[in-house]
C-alpha cells in the first residue's frame, strides 16, 4: 500500500485470560489518536493438560505457569519490540511481521514469542483498519472475504485429561448449511441447552473448569454420540437430515508409543482393563461410528506419523465424510505430510500462530494443496475475537470457535454475528 502512516507508540500490559492465567494485552497507537489492541493467553490449555502429568503435576504446572513469562512478554514488547517497530508503516503488515520474527519468536510461531508476535501483530492490523475505517476482515481479506463460515460448535468435551468422559477430545455438531449465520448457530444453541437438559436429568452434569464445557460422566464415544442425537430431537432437529456430527479425535494424546497403538485410558477404567487399537482397529472403529451416526467432519483421527491410518481411513469412508487433520504442515518444510495428503481440510489455530502473514500462507498453502481451511480458536483463552476475523477475511470453510459457554469462546461467534450484519454476503 502506497499510504504511510507510522507507528507512534506500542504499549502491553499484563491481563488474565478465562483460566485466570496470566496474559498479555498490546495497544498499538498510529497517527494521533488511532488503536489497535489484541490479546493472547500465554498458556496453551491443551499442552498443558497432558496425558502424562499426574494431577499435581497440573496443578503445579497451573500456579507456575506464565508466573513471570507475562512480566518478561510485556518488557520484551514495551523494550525491544516497541523500539523496533516505531516509525514502521502500519500499512505494512508484512514488514511489520518480519520485524517481529526476527525481534519477539520464531516465524513458525512454535517459540516462546509465538503468543507474544501475534498480539503485536494483531494489534497492528486493527490499528490499520481503524486508521482506513473498515473492519479489520475487510482489511485482511479485501474482496476475498465473501462469505460466512460454517460453525463446528462443541456440545460435549472428552480426552484422556479429562475425567468420567470418553477419550475423544470432542464432539461437535455441524448445523445446516442453507440457513444464516445467526440461524445456524441459534440451532447449535437449542441443541446445547439440551445436551445441559439432559445430563442434569441424569443427575451428572456440570460445567467443567478448564474448558468451560460440559462434563458428565459419558462411558464412551458411542454414549456422547446417542446424547447428542436425543438432546438434537427435543431441539427439534433430526441428526442427519439438517444437522451433522463432527468428532474432534485428538488422536496424538491417545498414541502410545511403546505399544505402537492408542491407548483410551477412560473407555478402560470403565471395563476395569487396558483398552488398545491399533491403526487397523482403529479405522474400524471409525467406520462403525460413521455407519453408525451422521458424521461428517472427523479431526485428528490418527497420529501423524501414522500414514497408513490416514491413507486407509481415507480410502473407506464415504464421501460425506471430510478428514480434517491439525497436522497437515510440516513445521520444517511447510508441505503436506506424505500419509496425511488426502485430508479434505486442515485446522490452523490462529492463537498457535506467529504473526497474521504466518496464519495466512499457512491458509495460502493448505489451498495449494486442495484443502478447505477451518480456521479455530482453541488456543487462545482470552475474548479476543481475531478468529472470526481471519475466518472471513480468509474465506474459511469452517469456524472451531469452542463450545457456548465462557466468553473467550462466545466472543467469538458475537463477533461473527456482527460481521453478518455489517456486510450482506
Amino acid at each position: 500500500m502506497d499510504r504511510y502512516l507510522p507507528i507512534r507508540d506500542l504499549f502491553a500490559r499484563e491481563i488474565l485470560d478465562a483460566g485466570g492465567r496470566p496474559a498479555v494485552e498490546v495497544e498499538v497507537l498510529a497517527d494521533e489518536d488511532v488503536v489497535g489492541a489484541a490479546s493472547v493467553s500465554l498458556t496453551d490449555p491443551e499442552r498443558c493438560a497432558g496425558r502424562t502429568e499426574s494431577s499435581r503435576e497440573k496443578s503445579l504446572s497451573r500456579k507456575n505457569a506464565g508466573d513471570d513469562s507475562a512480566t518478561c512478554a510485556v518488557e520484551n514488547i514495551n523494550c525491544c519490540i516497541a523500539q523496533e517497530l516505531i516509525g514502521t508503516n502500519i500499512f505494512d503488515q508484512a514488514e511489520i511481521d518480519r520485524i517481529l520474527t526476527r525481534t519477539g519468536g520464531t516465524a513458525d510461531g512454535h517459540g516462546t514469542g509465538g503468543p507474544v508476535t501475534l498480539a503485536v501483530s494483531a494489534a497492528a492490523a486493527r490499528t490499520a483498519a481503524g486508521a482506513l475505517n473498515i473492519p479489520l476482515y475487510r482489511y485482511l481479506g479485501g474482496t476475498q472475504a465473501a462469505g460466512m463460515p460454517l460453525p463446528v460448535v462443541d456440545m460435549i468435551t472428552g480426552g484422556p485429561h479429562v475425567r468420567n468422559m470418553p477419550d475423544f477430545r470432542g464432539f461437535m455438531i455441524v448445523p445446516p448449511t442453507g440457513e444464516t449465520f445467526r440461524e445456524q448457530l441459534r440451532i447449535c444453541i437449542r441443541v446445547h441447552h439440551e445436551v445441559e437438559d439432559i445430563l442434569r436429568s441424569r443427575g451428572m452434569g456440570n460445567i467443567q473448569e478448564e474448558r468451560n464445557d460440559i462434563q458428565a460422566g459419558i462411558r464412551d464415544a458411542q454414549e456422547a454420540l446417542c446424547l447428542i442425537r436425543s438432546a438434537a430431537e427435543r431441539a427439534g432437529r433430526h441428526v442427519g437430515g439438517d444437522l451433522r456430527i463432527a468428532l474432534d479425535i485428538g488422536a496424538p494424546a491417545l498414541y502410545d508409543i511403546q505399544e505402537k497403538a492408542y491407548l483410551f485410558s477412560s473407555e478402560g477404567r470403565e471395563r476395569g482393563g487396558t483398552v488398545l487399537r491399533t491403526t487397523g482397529e482403529m479405522t474400524e472403529y471409525y467406520r462403525e461410528l460413521v455407519s453408525q451416526f451422521p458424521v461428517s467432519l472427523i479431526e485428528d483421527p490418527f497420529a501423524p506419523g501414522d500414514t497408513k491410518g490416514w491413507k486407509n481411513l481415507s480410502d473407506s469412508l464415504p464421501d460425506r465424510v471430510r478428514i480434517i487433520s491439525e497436522n497437515l504442515i510440516s513445521a520444517d518444510a511447510g508441505r503436506p505430510e506424505s500419509g496425511e495428503s488426502r485430508s479434505g481440510a486442515v485446522r490452523i489455530d490462529v492463537g498457535r500462530t506467529g504473526t497474521l502473514t504466518d496464519a495466512f500462507e499457512q491458509i495460502k498453502k493448505v489451498r495449494e494443496m486442495g484443502a478447505m481451511v477451518e480456521i479455530a480458536h482453541m488456543g487462545n483463552r482470552t475474548a479476543d475475537t481475531l478468529a472470526s476475523d481471519v475466518a472471513v477475511a480468509s474465506g474459511a470453510g469452517y469456524i472451531r470457535g469452542g463450545s457456548l459457554c465462557g466468553m473467550e469462546h462466545v466472543e467469538i461467534y458475537n463477533r461473527l454475528l456482527k460481521i453478518e450484519e455489517q456486510f450482506p454476503f
